[in-house]
């Protein structure tokens, strides 16, 4: 038996604190929290609006437009301010939800909100390092994407996994603040290290100058704490 690999099966035992995906059921339970793109999701109300509803739909997309607003001009807010804007969205989305459409499109939109989404939606506005949409994993993707499109897919198995490797790796190393040369020279470096049971010399040294601020830190602390309790001059009187 054969199957694709899923993403419990490439996170092993590793738990993210927060997912962020479309409404894909596959995507789920993968993290601690949730967060849906609210891309997708604006999308779907749209697909609802141009398909009747007019209860449910139109203002849902702009609740979300709203908190893709919210979550423009975040960096510019104080952890109070989002607080306020997550309490009023919330009270927004709390009343959306009671409503009653009769168009069938709007009715599953809604629907589905109240089953799985209600607590999905607004976590990037406790967390300032979740976005709300996965636009950025989305433009990752394109050019795989195309890349596909034009050679029709690769003829092996191992082919595959070398290009989506080598995506990773670049991109990675892009977030690094490296260039592509040199992500996968680090990459192949330490690979062969591993192999050959030595230790990566970049991972060495990252290992040696934590060990070595560990020691800083520690006789820091101990000079402190001399300074704060200086040792006692008197001598002891001699006992007659």
């Amino acid at each position: 038996e054969t199957r694709q690999p899923s993403e419990r099966d490439n996170l092993g035992d590793a738990k993210p604190k927060v997912w962020l995906s479309d409404r894909l059921a596959a995507q789920g339970n993968h993290a601690e929290a949730h967060q849906y793109c609210l891309a997708h999701l604006i999308r779907d109300a749209q697909y609802a609006v141009e398909a009747g509803d007019t209860v449910f739909a139109p203002a849902f997309k702009a609740f979300l437009k709203d908190a893709c607003a919210v979550a423009r001009r975040r960096p510019d807010l104080a952890d109070a301010m989002i607080k306020g804007h997550a309490r009023r969205l919330q009270r927004e989305l709390d009343r959306l939800l009671g409503l009653e459409p009769v168009q069938a499109d709007g009715r599953h939109l809604r629907d589905s909100m109240i089953v799985d989404g209600h607590d999905k939606l607004l976590v990037f506005l406790t967390r300032r390092d979740v976005e709300p949409t996965n636009n950025g994993s989305e433009r990752a993707l394109r050019p795989s994407v195309i890349f596909r499109k034009v050679t029709n897919g690769f003829r092996s198995g191992w082919g595959a996994k070398v290009y989506a490797d080598i995506c990773s790796i670049v991109a990675t190393g892009r977030l690094a603040g490296r260039s592509a040369l040199s992500a996968i020279r680090a990459a192949l470096a330490a690979h062969a290290a591993a192999a050959s049971g030595v230790e990566d010399p970049v991972a060495a040294a990252k290992r040696a100058a934590i060990q070595a601020a560990v020691e800083r830190a520690k006789a820091k602390k101990a000079e402190a704490a001399a300074a704060a309790n200086p040792p006692s001059e008197q001598s002891a009187a001699p006992e007659n």
